[in-house]
């Protein structure tokens, strides 16, 4: 069911990229490679959980302290992505205006 939701996910994501229509060739091409690395940056997120939720329920003793860690880390990076967009989007139009 998981494997089908991030399937479904991904195309999402590769469907909105490749239907993206901009006047400003710059900044579309700029939109189409933000929503594909996204959804990379989302499955990165993805597997880093599901590799936290099978270590916590695993029988074994692991020394995974430090690996909470990298869940918030890879949150902060989605988060960054998503701050990113407005920014290289205020940048390029400044950058095309001058």
């Amino acid at each position: 069911m998981a494997l089908a939701i991030l399937s479904v996910q991904n195309f999402v994501f590769y469907a909105l990229s490749k239907n993206i229509k901009y006047k400003n060739e710059v900044i579309q091409t700029l939109l189409v490679n933000w929503f594909i690395s996204f959804a990379g940056t989302l499955n990165l997120l993805y597997i880093i959980m599901v590799h936290f939720i099978f270590l916590t329920n695993s029988g074994e003793r692991l020394a995974f302290n430090n690996f909470g860690l990298l869940v918030f880390i890879a949150l902060a990076i989605v988060i960054a992505w998503l701050l990113a967009l407005p920014i290289l989007i205020v940048k390029q139009v400044k950058s095309s205006n001058q």
